[in-house]
């Protein structure tokens, strides 16, 4: 251990530092170890430098693009000559200058030989929200009919298509309940298009009931034009695993307002609502 030993691991940091900035998931990987245990603020586990990269490369090309990252090193400890914990905290920042994201990491780095040429590299990195910053963590599951449709095609890292398939699901269950035989943004217009709906979306009463309605209308439709349609007609972009679960959410949403229609159609004294095509 030596003060060139504190400055080669502070160095780690930097290098990050310029390859964000760079957009450069390769670069970004390159502090870490080929088998690094690398574990997000989500707590998800990234398998290796490879899957720190191509994590990263999604990142800049979506949520972080042109954005840099700044970094303080906190602490070094030392648990053998060749071994030690670091502590950190990072900052995201956008191009006008607002923060991002901070957030805190707790590092293992070890000095190991590679190509000949003694090293430091980041073997373990266990990055965290700071408790004054935390972020909202959800806990509700997706609707069945969601998760049946696309928890397959996700897990297989097909996020467009997990999407596309949820979206047709909703699209199903809006026919199948309204008897309609119309399809995306007409059937969803059909359907919901008007002060007396064929199938009941709505929690509100009185003065707020059409304004959830035109607004439930216009989800619906928004699913199909603005999310169906593009996957299904192409041209097809990978969707970023992040924002894919989040559109999952929506379908999740929408699949439990159609619960609500179902309640409402099969309530005693209800009248079957079976549209015409």
């Amino acid at each position: 251990m030596s003060p060139s030993d504190d400055s080669t691991i502070r160095a780690l940091w930097q290098a990050m530092e310029r390859a964000w900035t760079a957009g450069d998931g390769n670069a970004f990987a390159a502090v870490f170890a080929e088998e690094c245990d690398f574990t997000t603020v989500r707590g998800d586990s990234t398998p290796g430098r490879t899957g720190i990269a191509r994590g990263h490369e999604r990142l800049f090309r979506s949520a972080y693009r042109s954005s840099r990252l700044t970094t303080a090193v906190r602490g070094i400890r030392y648990l053998r000559p060749d071994l030690a914990t670091v502590t950190a905290e990072s900052r995201i920042v956008a191009l006008d200058g607002a923060a991002l994201a901070d957030t805190h990491a707790l590092a293992v780095v070890e000095r190991t030989t590679a190509s000949g040429e003694r090293i430091w590299q980041i073997v373990t990195f266990h990055t965290m929200v700071p408790l004054g910053n935390a972020q909202l963590a959800l806990t509700c599951a997706l609707h069945p009919l969601v998760n049946e449709a696309a928890a397959d095609r996700f897990a297989k890292g097909l996020h467009l298509d997990a999407v596309l398939r949820a979206f047709k699901a909703v699209e199903y269950r809006v026919q199948t309940l309204s008897g309609s035989t119309k399809i995306g943004e007409d059937l969803m217009g059909f359907v919901l298009g008007s002060t007396t709906p064929r199938l009941t979306v709505t929690r509100s009463t009185g003065g707020s009931l059409p304004s959830e309605q035109a607004g439930m209308r216009d989800l619906f439709k928004g699913a199909m034009t603005a999310l169906r349609n593009p996957r299904a007609h192409g041209p097809h972009y990978a969707d970023d695993p992040d924002e894919a679960q989040e559109m999952l959410i929506l379908a999740s949403f929408l699949m439990r307002r159609l619960d609500l229609a179902e309640v409402v159609l099969s309530a005693p004294g209800t009248a079957s609502s079976v549209a015409a095509p």
